[in-house]
């Protein structure tokens, strides 16, 4: 790739030449991320194929750094440029590069580099946990369906067991987690910017919004989503006829209902979905019939890595789907949550001929194209609709997802307060004890209602399950921040179902192309940090659910 990137270095540049030069640069990023893209695949889809590490480890060393250092170079030969005027999707693009170009420091490139292949070990360590249940050994995922049984001596067995398994290994991510910390801390240090925050802040191409609006969110968070999780967690103790709800009654079911196992296999799931795409809007269930045909790993299997993920492949122009699938109503919402990133990068793609609108989305409206969808078609996932469920089902399933909306923005805020103090506040000298007892104070703040009596190790330690905390550090507010965008999409759903998917197909098409002010607008929602928005939301949700 090195003489690709000579060869656009040495020639002539100028205001006529600009957008040829830019595709066949956007062809040589094309193939770059594609490449990663498929050797991180690799590494996932088998933790145990050390040919796969060992190739992901030669590109994220050898490849990227001189890579990135090309971009540099040819990033500020663009905007050297005199009178360089671009249309008006340009200018978000040259926006994000003058930052870029502000933080490289070469350094930092094979730093970042050492900080990838550290983080994989936290995936190599947790994708490998495993128990043994009723003499079988089960991966982590299909031991926490489990946790939805009615049984509450069988959800505490299994919980245990769980928490017994990760504990194993708690010295040993301790210790990665703190090594990361160091590391990230450097990047700052060699930029001379004040903390990791900022340089993060930056490298993020957070420009439309600030940390004080961030603490502004987790002030109406606070004010409104807690109280209305207290009301959840009333509910969960009625249903479960409980007085006290423990770690393990979090996902349980009452014993009077089955828990949700809608589907046992990949094409019944596909199947469903499909047929509720057919019914609400023609253009994505022609993306998802596409998305279907293309890659895809989504069951649970001893080996692979934890999580879900969607990853876009230029070359292929196909989205690339990995999740853990065993079978649960969460299941489908994972799976609706990655076909909503998918649709963006497709509906990005099909929109932008240059490769940074699609493979570079905002993770900020990338979130509201997920959360999105999952909101949108949990109405239709019936029967009636070709889905998965009676009536008693669906209802049982769309409290399931607004608690799980719900915990997930308050898990999100507590991640990012968390990451806040760590990389602000926290000294270079921390100690693993100071980051248990402030993750248990945040925890206790947010997510008040369990009784963690006797576990409260466990409690301090359950940080270890955030894995973006060890990948993508500060990727967490845009879980909270997308998902007030989402629950407006929802609102709007309720008065105008095609007009709100017209308005969200809309937006996607837009890619990276404009600010995030502008891309909430073209779904017709807010980006919202304040209490007054966040309030309304919340009533809407109690009344849905009629928790009063």
């Amino acid at each position: 790739m090195e003489p690709l990137y000579l060869d656009l270095e040495k020639c002539d540049l100028e205001v006529t030449t600009v957008e040829e030069w830019l595709q066949r640069w956007s062809k040589i990023e094309m193939v770059l991320h594609e490449a990663s893209a498929q050797a991180y695949r690799m590494t996932t889809e088998d933790i145990t194929n050390s040919e796969a590490l060992k190739n992901y480890r030669h590109l994220m060393n050898e490849i990227t750094p001189r890579a990135k250092s090309a971009a540099y170079v040819l990033k500020q030969r663009l905007l050297s440029i005199h009178d360089l005027q671009m249309n008006v999707n340009m200018q978000e693009l040259l926006r994000r590069f003058r930052c870029e170009i502000q933080l490289f420091h070469e350094e930092n490139i094979n730093l970042q580099s050492i900080i990838n292949i550290t983080a994989q070990e936290y995936m190599t360590l947790t994708g490998s946990m495993t128990i043994i249940h009723n003499g079988l050994v089960i991966t982590i995922p299909e031991a926490e369906s489990l946790l939805e049984d009615g049984d509450r001596h069988v959800r505490e067995k299994v919980w245990r067991f769980v928490t017994h398994r990760r504990m194993e290994d708690k010295q040993n991510i301790d210790s990665l987690f703190l090594k990361l910390f160091h590391l990230r801390r450097a990047l700052a240090s060699n930029k001379d910017l004040p903390d990791y925050r900022a340089y993060r802040w930056m490298e993020m191409n957070r420009l439309d919004y600030n940390p004080d609006d961030c603490f502004q969110l987790h002030n109406s968070i606070e004010l409104e989503i807690v109280p209305l999780w207290l009301k959840m967690i009333q509910k969960r103790k009625n249903q479960l006829g409980l007085s006290i709800l423990r770690p393990w009654d979090m996902r349980a079911y009452p014993q009077n209902l089955s828990p949700l196992r809608p589907f046992t296999s990949v094409d019944r799931l596909q199947e469903c979905i499909g047929y509720i795409f057919t019914e609400l809007d023609p253009e994505l269930s022609g993306l998802f019939k596409y998305i279907c045909n293309g890659p895809l790993d989504l069951m649970a299997r001893p080996g692979k890595a934890p999580g879900a993920y969607c990853y876009f492949l230029p070359i292929s122009r196909h989205p690339y789907i990995f999740m853990n699938a065993v079978g649960t109503n969460q299941d489908i919402m994972t799976f609706l949550h990655e076909t909503g990133h998918a649709f963006h990068a497709l509906l990005s793609y099909h929109n932008h001929s240059l490769c940074w609108f699609t493979i570079d989305l905002p993770i900020e409206f990338a979130e509201v194209a997920s959360q999105g969808l999952e909101l949108l078609i949990l109405p239709y996932l019936t029967s009636q609709h070709g889905g998965f469920y009676n009536e008693e089902e669906i209802n049982q399933a769309t409290f399931d997802e607004l608690e799980g909306l719900i915990k997930s923005i308050l898990w999100s805020t507590i991640s990012d307060i968390f990451q806040h103090w760590l990389y602000v506040e926290a000294s270079d000298n921390i100690e693993i004890d100071e980051i248990n007892t402030k993750w248990a104070e945040l925890i206790n703040r947010f997510m008040p209602g369990i009784d963690w009596t006797g576990l409260e190790e466990v409690q301090r330690s359950d940080w270890h399950v955030v894995s973006h905390l060890f990948l993508i550090p500060f990727y967490m507010i845009e879980y909270a921040i997308a998902g007030v965008g989402a629950l407006q999409l929802w609102e709007k759903a309720q008065h105008d179902l095609p007009a709100t998917l017209e308005d969200y197909r809309t937006a996607l098409s837009l890619g990276s192309s404009k600010s995030l002010p502008d891309l909430y607008a073209a779904a017709g929602i807010r980006l919202a940090f304040d209490q007054l928005t966040i309030g309304k939301l919340a009533r809407l949700i109690t009344q849905h659910l009629q928790l009063e």
